[in-house]
């Protein structure tokens, strides 16, 4: 027997269809805050900010995976949700690098101790790779955040609610549009 602590794993894989998207939702939230939280479910994206005082904004969006991922695998002890707070400067750039390439696929891995999301990009049969820094998020923090969008702490004024209402439909459009190509 070993006296080593079991560590849990975690395994997340998905390939992005619609980096535009992402951009979209990053850079809105980037103008709140540089600081975001991502709660990866088996069937929805949810990208928060936290205000830290009552002066600061709230704002989270939800996204169906089918909306923006093929291939969506994830897998952890909690329930296969994985949280993680990331710079969203630091996931738009990478995702602006391979926004013409003709696949993007997203994976949760350690560079050197460091958990990240690994960025792969196939453009004109050349591969590159990016490595964005990511803080794992424990069951009870994952817990906080979403209790908090359960619990009314995020609000919005009326246009912000109009604009995700219109961009989840343009998701749904697109998705849509997505799978009549595949067919």
């Amino acid at each position: 027997r070993s006296s080593r602590r079991e560590v849990p794993q975690m395994r997340f894989k998905a390939e992005l269809f619609d980096p535009e998207a992402l951009i979209s939702i990053l850079a809105s939230l980037e103008k709140v805050s540089n600081e975001i939280t991502l709660v990866l479910e088996p069937e929805n994206v949810h990208f928060r900010i936290s205000r830290n005082s009552l002066s600061e904004e709230n704002a989270f969006v939800q996204i169906p995976t089918e909306a923006m991922f093929d291939e969506y695998k994830i897998e952890s002890k909690n329930n296969n949700i994985i949280g993680l707070a990331i710079r969203a400067s630091n996931l738009i750039a990478s995702i602006r690098t391979g926004k013409r390439s003709q696949r993007i696929v997203v994976k949760l891995s350690k560079k050197d101790r460091q958990p990240c999301l690994k960025i792969e990009m196939v453009m004109d049969n050349n591969e590159i790779t990016q490595d964005v820094p990511v803080t794992l998020l424990n069951k009870r923090q994952i817990q906080v955040v979403i209790s908090d969008e359960q619990s009314g702490k995020y609000e919005f004024h009326e246009w912000r609610g109009l604009y995700l209402q219109f961009f989840e439909e343009i998701l749904i459009l697109r998705m849509a549009s997505h799978s009549e190509l595949i067919k």
